[in-house]
């Protein structure tokens, strides 16, 4: 049955699980396309939210418990996943007895090095220690140093620049096709 909304109670029979799987679906279609009812949804959500906090007597140290819960499974999970690759690689190594070069496996700390900011740290310095000797950073500043020194001239606007470059290109071609030194 379609209409064109459900009331609270409708929703409050849904959110506590009485209704048909049916009806369900025909609900939950409904309210992802009618902005009214969702509204009425979130408002039965609400009223039932205390009542069911209640009924189970889920209170915030409970949700602390289960957080540690988690996070302890989380870190068993870990432990139990670096036993088994070290297991794994002695079985592999055991059975394997020939002396033939391994593929070398690089551990979690292996790879840290690499992340760590003062390995990037030694490498800039590292650079920078070989410009220095090279003489490249003098260069950069005995160039610096011209720049710098040059007389200081009021600058025409990029503009006039542009016009005066094009207009020299110009009688350059000019004067080269007047003396027939351009090739065809």
């Amino acid at each position: 049955m379609d209409r064109s909304h459900y009331r609270q109670t409708e929703w409050l029979a849904y959110l506590q699980g009485e209704l048909t799987s049916k009806r369900e679906e025909q609900l939950e279609r409904h309210l992802y396309a009618c902005d009214q009812c969702l509204e009425v949804y979130l408002a039965a959500l609400e009223q039932t939210a205390p009542v069911e906090l209640a009924a189970n007597g889920s209170t915030d140290r409970d949700d602390q418990r289960f957080a540690e819960q988690v996070m302890a499974a989380i870190k068993q999970g870990k432990q139990e996943m670096a036993e088994t690759v070290d297991r794994e690689r002695s079985d592999r190594e055991l059975s394997d007895p020939s002396p033939a070069v391994k593929p070398k496996v690089t551990s979690t700390h292996d790879r840290a090095l690499y992340r760590h900011p003062l390995f990037h740290y030694a490498i800039a310095a590292m650079a920078t220690i070989c410009l220095m000797t090279a003489g490249i950073f003098q260069e950069v500043v005995a160039r610096a140093s011209q720049w710098n020194d040059r007389p200081v001239v009021e600058e025409e606007r990029f503009s006039q620049q542009l016009m005066q470059k094009a207009v020299l290109l110009l009688d350059s071609i000019h004067l080269s096709e007047k003396r027939g030194d351009l090739r065809e």
